[in-house]
């Protein structure tokens, strides 16, 4: 078996490994990885349509992606904890990946707004404006429903 196989069988493992360890939230970060890529092209249309291409607005722009799994980390950690405090008190809860899953379905929210927005920039703000509302009015009731009770509108 030559090395390049054996590197392919050894990501080909891992990633099978991966995907039967998070089972619910793999998808979804598959899904948050496609949308980072095609924002990040979209990003760099935008920026040389407008002549404002810059790598060290690259190098930001991949740090910012990477920092977003770096935030999904965080969510399933906590998800951990509360698993695992939970379970130490005898609490049953079925929910492995809750905040997890939170995290990067706000996330995939965020990409695809600002994919619209670099289409927006490149085309002229010709997209479909209801996309832009469903998609914003999806965030804000995430981030209203996250809300503490006590606070008034």
């Amino acid at each position: 078996m030559s090395w390049n196989m054996e590197l392919k069988a050894v990501i080909a493992t891992a990633l099978t490994g991966l995907l039967a360890y998070f089972k619910i939230i793999a998808v979804p970060i598959l899904v948050l990885f496609v949308f980072m890529i095609l924002d990040y092209i979209t990003g760099i249309s935008a920026a040389w349509v407008k002549c404002e291409l810059s790598s060290a607005a690259d190098i930001r722009g991949i740090i910012k992606k990477v920092m977003h799994f770096a935030l999904i980390a965080v969510g399933i950690g906590a998800d951990w904890v509360v698993n695992f405090g939970l379970s130490a008190i005898d609490v049953p809860f079925e929910y492995r990946y809750l905040l997890g899953l939170f995290i990067t379905v706000w996330l995939i929210i965020n990409e695809l707004l600002s994919i619209l927005e670099n289409i927006g920039e490149i085309n002229g703000n010709a997209y479909p404006e209801f996309l832009k509302k469903l998609l914003s009015h999806i965030k804000s009731a995430m981030d209203k429903s996250t809300e503490d009770g006590d606070e008034k509108d």
